[in-house]
């Protein structure tokens, strides 16, 4: 319609120029009141869709600044997200420096800790070591002192014969019974005589004449070390008992 239209105003025209080149008078043509009443007919249709032209215009024109509105607001919402996305991510970044902290910390601790329980481990094995070497050195002393009072405190109540003696009585030992005392060579009793044996001699003592005389043994050869005694007039075995050894 707007081409038809087009067209006849350029008719009109055209008819309206010819005829005005001829001398006549335009409103006595009657192409041109045709073409007019044609145009005339057709104008408010033309003006109805420039109207409706300008309101799609308009309209589009609206869209087009809501479009950069919604583009300004996607571009600035994609720039917030961007900045949402970096600040998560620093605080993430954050979050992890501050448990690698916390971690190497707990860390230290722990091993400082281990180190504490080592040192304690280590200082009560010592003491135990000490204690024990302590208390080892505290027996070694003791025995050593217990040796030395045995080795000077002599032995009351046991004599040993000299090794060279003939006395058949040299492998036996005397222990006195108790509340009696121990005899002494050097120092017998006043009611205690030794019976003294043909040939034997007892050390330190006075010499045979002193003694009263006792029968002759003549015809008796004693035998040196052997388990037989004289008592009386008999010969008895005697029991072979084992001989006291001196405490080292």
């Amino acid at each position: 319609m707007v081409k038809t239209f087009h067209n006849n105003v350029e008719m009109l025209l055209e008819r309206m120029q010819k005829v005005s080149g001829q001398g006549k008078h335009i409103a006595m043509d009657a192409t041109v009141q045709s073409l007019f009443q044609t145009v005339s007919a057709v104008h408010p249709q033309i003006l109805r869709l420039i109207e409706e032209q300008e309101e799609e215009k308009a309209k589009y024109e609206a869209l087009q600044v809501k479009l950069g509105l919604v583009r300004e607001a996607r571009s600035s919402l994609e720039e917030m997200r961007e900045q949402h996305r970096e600040k998560v991510r620093q605080q993430e970044l954050e979050q992890d420096m501050l448990r690698r902290m916390q971690i190497e910390q707990k860390l230290e601790l722990m091993r400082q800790q281990k180190a504490e329980y080592l040192a304690y481990q280590q200082r009560l094995q010592n003491d135990r070591q000490a204690a024990i070497e302590q208390q080892q050195q505290q027996q070694r002393l003791q025995y050593q002192r217990q040796m030395q009072q045995q080795q000077q405190i002599p032995y009351a109540g046991v004599q040993y014969q000299p090794a060279g003696d003939s006395s058949p009585y040299s492998s036996l030992n005397y222990i006195p019974t108790a509340g009696t005392q121990p005899y002494n060579p050097q120092n017998p009793p006043a009611a205690y005589a030794p019976a003294v044996l043909p040939g034997y001699q007892v050390p330190d003592a006075p010499p045979p004449s002193q003694y009263p005389s006792r029968p002759s043994t003549e015809g008796y050869i004693p035998t040196p070390h052997t388990n037989t005694c004289r008592i009386g007039m008999t010969r008895q075995p005697l029991k072979t008992e084992p001989s006291l050894s001196r405490a080292p």
